[in-house]
C-alpha cells in the first residue's frame, strides 16, 4: 500500500455513531438528558442508520484485507503498525455491529485477520498499551456461535500471551473456558491456541509455564482431535527431553498403529498423520 493512502485507510474506520436518538440530544424520543449525551455518544452501538459511505468503504477494505496486509512493506512500517493498533477500539465496534446484524461471521473473520496480524505483536512495548483491549475483544469473539470465529479468537489470545501483563489472567481464562470445559469442541480449541503459542514463544518457556503438560492431558481425549494433536506434537517433539512425555507419545503412537491395523481407526487424516509421525519420531 502506498504510504500516501495510510490516512484514508485509518480514517475509514472512524465511523460516526449516528443512531437517531443519540444524534440529537433534544429528540423527544430520547429519555437521556443533555448531561448524559456525551456518555451515550461513547457507548452507543453502530446502528443501521450509520450504514453509510464510511461503512461501505470499510467493507471494501475488509474484503481486500489479506491483500493489503500481505504487502511486504506493511509488516516493517512502524507508522502503519501504530495506526493499526490505534484503531483497535473501532474494530471492537465493528465486531459488535456485525454480530448484531445476523452475526455476519464472514466480515467478523476479516476483522480478526487484522487483529491477528503478526506485525502488531512484534513490539512488546506497543502491544502492552493495547493488550487488555485486545484481550477483551478476543473474549467477545470466543463467545461467537461460529466455530471459525472461535478459532480466530484463540489465535489472538495466543499472540497476546507474549505480553507479561496478561499471562496470568489469560491462562485463567483458557483453563476455565477451554481446558476444563465439558464440551470437546471447546477443549479442541486449545490445540489452535497452543499451535499459535509455539510459533511465538519458546518450548522452554512453555514447558516451564506448564503448557506442555496441559497439552499432553489431551493425548487420550476424543479421537476427533487426534490428527490435530499429532500435528502439533511434531512441532516440538525433537526438543522433548522429558522421559515421561516421550513415553506418553510413543505409547500413544503404538496404540494408534494397532488401531489402524485392526481398522478401529478409519479416519484418513488420523491414519496419514499417525503413520507419518511414527516414521518421523522413531
Amino acid at each position: 500500500m502506498n504510504k500516501l493512502l495510510y490516512p484514508k485507510f485509518f480514517l475509514a474506520f472512524e465511523i460516526q455513531k449516528t443512531s437517531e436518538n443519540t444524534h440529537n440530544p433534544n429528540s423527544p424520543n430520547n429519555n437521556a438528558n443533555k448531561n448524559n449525551y456525551s456518555i451515550l455518544q461513547q457507548n452507543a452501538p453502530i446502528t443501521n442508520n450509520s450504514i453509510n459511505k464510511s461503512l461501505i468503504f470499510v467493507e471494501n477494505i475488509l474484503n481486500n484485507i489479506e491483500i493489503i496486509l500481505g504487502a511486504s512493506q506493511i509488516n516493517e512500517d512502524e507508522d502503519f503498525l501504530q495506526g493499526l493498533l490505534s484503531i483497535i477500539p473501532k474494530l471492537d465496534e465493528l465486531i459488535i455491529h456485525y454480530k448484531n446484524n445476523n452475526n455476519n461471521w464472514r466480515l467478523i473473520k476479516k476483522i480478526t485477520f487484522m487483529l491477528n496480524f503478526d506485525g502488531i505483536f512484534r513490539n512488546n512495548a506497543s502491544l502492552d498499551l493495547f493488550v487488555h483491549k485486545i484481550f477483551d475483544i478476543a473474549k467477545k469473539l470466543f463467545l461467537n456461535d461460529c466455530f471459525e470465529i472461535k478459532i480466530e479468537s484463540v489465535k489472538i489470545l495466543a499472540k497476546i500471551s507474549k505480553s507479561r501483563l496478561i499471562w496470568d489472567e489469560l491462562m485463567k481464562f483458557i483453563d476455565g473456558e477451554i481446558l476444563s470445559n465439558n464440551n470437546y469442541y471447546n477443549r479442541r480449541l486449545y490445540l489452535y491456541f497452543f499451535e499459535e503459542m509455539i510459533k511465538n514463544l519458546s518450548f522452554k518457556f512453555l514447558n516451564e509455564k506448564g503448557q506442555i503438560e496441559e497439552l499432553m492431558k489431551l493425548i487420550n481425549d476424543n479421537n476427533q482431535i487426534l490428527s490435530k494433536f499429532l500435528k502439533i506434537i511434531r512441532l516440538f517433539f525433537p526438543l522433548v527431553s522429558d522421559d515421561k512425555i516421550k513415553f506418553l507419545i510413543y505409547n500413544k503412537l503404538e496404540t494408534i498403529r494397532k488401531q489402524i491395523n485392526n481398522r478401529e481407526i478409519i479416519d484418513k487424516e488420523v491414519i496419514k498423520v499417525g503413520i507419518n509421525f511414527s516414521n518421523f519420531s522413531i
